[in-house]
């Protein structure tokens, strides 16, 4: 994973600059519309084997959503709907066991009910959790430790 060079400012991680480094072993992306296989469910979410079927069976018990588990038996999980995807994708990050999640509009077509849910677990797992999000309501807000306002 790399990132743009900033215009002004530094990201750093542990006090260091993360400029030219590759993150991919203690970060993972979530954005809206993420790559889907013509695979199964388990085969997505643990990306064909590179995370532990282990680790994904965890994070479902750990969400225990009935929508999100009645997914698990898809064995062609492109025909998902939008929220469906993102629901696979929220397993498939917790399974990947990276200490920074950094979520791009990651709830954006979950229904409402389901993503309160599903945010409020997300939120309480012992991780740097960065979210992107035009929600912006006091009731979203008030789950998160820092929030920052970016304007043009």
């Amino acid at each position: 994973m790399q990132y743009i060079t900033p215009n002004e400012g530094s990201i750093l991680l542990d006090g260091k600059p993360i400029e030219g480094k590759d993150t991919s072993k203690i970060m993972i992306c979530v954005n809206q519309f993420e790559h889907i296989f013509h695979a199964s469910f388990s085969e997505n979410a643990t990306i064909f084997g590179t995370y532990p079927e282990s680790k994904m069976k965890q994070a479902l018990q750990y969400f225990n959503n009935q929508k999100v588990n009645s997914l698990t038996g898809k064995a062609n999980v492109q025909e998902l709907s939008g929220g469906e995807n993102q629901m696979m994708q929220l397993i498939r990050a917790v399974t990947a066991e990276k200490q920074i999640i950094l979520m791009d509009e990651s709830f954006s077509a979950i229904d409402a009910e389901n993503a309160k849910q599903l945010q409020k677990k997300l939120l309480e797992l012992d991780k740097t959790i960065l979210f992107i999000t035009h929600d912006v309501s006091e009731e979203n807000l008030k789950y998160f430790d820092e929030v920052v306002t970016l304007k043009r």
